[in-house]
């Protein structure tokens, strides 16, 4: 029996409506097209929303033609209308031809963090479908400067992906290591402090780094609470993959506990929160979620 299988067990006989969450779905645009992939992120003000979309399904929505080479996926953003809407999204300035995806913030709003297929900085180009961290810093007046591979972590080889990053500069990302015959890879979250455009002092994070698989974590801006997500080893992806949490406290990390609202029919990943702190938002069957982040003080 999977853990999402106990899980479902444990759901039937302990209903998750005893934490009292009100679990909404998040919907930024209500138009079908303009569905966004994986999570999002918001500007420290909240005005400003950050979101991975496909550009082929948004032109069809506006009844346009798609640009020609235009990626399978591509980040946009949008403007808080200032009463729960948002406008029309807009690809992001350095948006082009390249596959660039699932974007992250520094609470400060300075840095951007992304999974991209973007050829590697000597020109060669991705072909085994392996994401790599680019980096673009917010420009005064606004804007993103052209990216750059993050250092000290990319390689052409293995994939690293879905960043994170509290206010000490500390980054939390998914991280492939390939086995002794070069082919099957396993994943865990690392850790490394950014400085400048490189990620120093790199390490596993161990409450991340089981025999199981893990990865997508997302880390408060206080940097003591993370939650990424676990599926077992071997196993279908989609089947297994749930939420953990795992607090700090005295400087040391908590054994992960399982996210009290994982679907056990599903698979549940990408977490991210608003930017005032007060909502927690994932990704699970049905689109994604949404719930006030006090559920998860408890």
């Amino acid at each position: 029996m999977t853990r999402k299988a106990v899980l479902g067990v444990i759901l039937a006989l302990c209903p998750v409506a005893l934490w009292g969450a009100e679990i909404k779905v998040f919907r930024p645009f209500e138009a079908r097209g303009y569905a966004h992939v994986n999570a999002h992120h918001f500007s420290p003000d909240g005005s400003l929303l950050y979101l991975a979309m496909f550009p082929e399904r948004v032109a069809s929505e506006r009844g346009e033609s798609v640009p020609d080479g235009s990626p399978e996926v591509s980040i946009y953003v949008a403007r808080s209308d200032g009463s729960g809407g948002w406008s029309a999204p807009e690809p992001i300035s350095f948006a082009g031809r390249h596959k660039d995806y699932e974007p992250t913030l520094s609470p400060d709003g300075s840095v951007m963090l992304f999974n991209s297929w973007r050829p590697m900085p000597d020109g060669t180009p991705i072909t085994n479908g392996k994401n790599n961290l680019w980096l673009s810093h917010k420009r005064e007046g606004g804007g993103w400067s052209e990216p750059v591979m993050l250092e000290g972590v990319s390689k052409l080889e293995t994939e690293e992906s879905y960043p994170t990053i509290a206010s000490d500069g500390r980054v939390y990302y998914g991280q492939e290591t390939l086995d002794a015959d070069g082919e099957t890879g396993r994943y865990d979250i690392y850790t490394g402090r950014l400085e400048g455009d490189r990620l120093v002092e790199v390490r596993p994070f161990g409450p991340g780094a089981t025999e199981d698989g893990e990865g997508d974590p997302w880390v408060s801006p206080d940097g003591n609470l993370l939650l990424f997500t676990r599926w077992e080893s071997g196993g279908d992806w989609s089947q297994t993959a749930d939420l953990y949490m795992t607090r700090r406290k005295d400087g040391a990390w908590s054994e992960p506990e399982p996210f009290p609202f994982n679907d056990p029919t599903g698979p549940d990943f990408s977490p991210t929160a608003s930017a005032d702190g007060a909502t927690f938002y994932w990704k699970q069957p049905g689109g994604t979620k949404m719930m006030p982040m006090d559920s998860l003080r408890r």
